[in-house]
């Protein structure tokens, strides 16, 4: 009788085999030397495992691995000269840096620019080719993406719209009880509804195109970070959009990716946006919850904006743009893009791990968690305590001292002769 683990083995590899064969008749995969090692691997290194990896520990360690390897093995892809692509929120961050990397490869870059930023849309105009086209573009306007999507159609003069990068993003600094509702509406428009907006008018042509569509999101739609829960929720209903999307295009042979790289810095704070928006909700905050939460509790806030507005803007983006060049041109593109180790590590420990943990590391890597002893509330109910303590005592002496003088006076008084 063949022992359940043997089967186990082999029905993985003959599964993996399978799946890579699948691709290879797709013409998907480069299976030219040295890339024929890796397919072979597993067959290779099944006997081993059986043998260092006892039971079905081993078992789930193959499959583990087998999974990997084939997510990653090495792809065709699409010649980019002549596709054109378009990409929204180029004015700063990783859309600014993705426009340059594929305008390098060979892309027509059409970079449409939310806020009119003269510098930044010269900066690109003269990092890139006379190919390139810049924009303007409101997503949370139905009338300017209309304008838009029709000077487009104007501009392509019969071309095809290849891809659409979603990267146009706003983010304000408060928590969930100080941002006014003015705000999170307008954060929310621009980062989902706009999204959204932008998706629906390019999708007719996308669809004759057969083309792609990626998202860029961040680990933010996993992870929480304190103070920024406007930011964070927006983030996780656009992968949710972005999921759904891609089941419903799958009869298109459109592709929907996203994009979530952990170490990416958008200029949100510009010019000490967050710090002014931040000035501005406190203005107008309730007087109760401005109480409540005390003056120390807002210098501590107003401490951690400012110390964002010193945070470098310009890491090395090249892990996340390749990943944006992969999702546009390779055959069978990956539905989600951890582009980094920090992001792949982060993206299972939102998963699997315990709450407490995933608490405490987001407190530690957003930074901007705030202590309890900052809040006034809390601290005005210490102080009454302290005085409820003090008053209690004082009160005990004081009936102590009472009862002492009173069982002193009653031993002193002279008996009262009868009658």
């Amino acid at each position: 009788m063949i022992p359940m683990k043997l089967l186990c083995y082999s029905a993985i590899t003959l599964c993996f085999n399978g799946a890579v064969l699948r691709r290879y008749l797709r013409e998907e995969l480069m299976l030219a030397f040295p890339y024929t090692f890796f397919i072979l691997l597993p067959t290779i290194a099944q006997p081993f495992c059986q043998l260092f990896l006892g039971g079905f520990c081993g078992v789930t360690v193959f499959a583990i691995a087998c999974y990997y390897l084939y997510r990653n093995l090495p792809q065709q892809c699409l010649e980019a000269r002549g596709k054109v692509v378009f990409i929204t929120g180029c004015e700063h961050g990783l859309a600014h840096a993705a426009a340059r990397h594929l305008d390098s490869l060979g892309f027509h870059v059409y970079a449409a620019f939310l806020t009119e930023d003269a510098k930044a849309e010269k900066e690109l105009a003269q990092a890139c080719s006379d190919r390139l086209v810049t924009l303007s573009l409101d997503p949370s306007d139905d009338n300017r993406v209309t304008s838009t999507v029709e000077e487009l159609r104007e501009r392509l003069n019969g071309k095809e719209l290849w891809g659409l990068v979603n990267g146009v993003s706003s983010c304000f600094y408060a928590e969930s009880e100080i941002m006014s509702p003015d705000l999170y509406r307008k954060l929310w428009t621009v980062n989902v509804e706009g999204q959204i907006r932008v998706t629906r008018a390019l999708l007719p042509l996308i669809r004759r195109s057969r083309g792609r569509i990626v998202n860029i999101t961040g680990i933010s739609n996993r992870l929480p970070a304190p103070g920024f829960s406007a930011f964070c929720a927006s983030k996780a209903a656009l992968l949710m959009y972005s999921d759904v999307l891609r089941l419903e295009l799958a009869k298109w042979a459109v592709r929907v990716s996203v994009i979530e790289p952990s170490e990416y810095r958008a200029s949100f704070n510009k010019e000490g946006r967050l710090k002014k928006a931040f000035l501005q909700m406190k203005y107008e905050l309730n007087n109760l919850v401005a109480r409540d939460y005390g003056e120390q509790y807002f210098a501590d806030a107003l401490a951690t904006v400012e110390r964002e507005d010193g945070t470098d803007f310009s890491p090395d983006q090249s892990a996340p743009c390749r990943a944006v060049e992969h999702a546009l041109l390779a055959k069978n593109p990956h539905e989600h893009y951890a582009c980094d180790k920090t992001s792949f590590v982060l993206g299972l420990l939102t998963s699997h791990a315990p709450t407490f943990v995933t608490d405490t590391v987001a407190k530690f890597l957003a930074g901007t968690n705030i202590s309890a002893r900052s809040l006034s509330m809390l601290s005005d109910d210490c102080k009454s305590k302290r005085a409820g303590l003090a008053d209690d005592a004082a009160n005990e002496n004081f009936n102590v001292m009472s009862t002492k003088g009173a069982s002193e006076s009653s031993t002193n008084v002279p008996d009262v002769p009868s009658e």
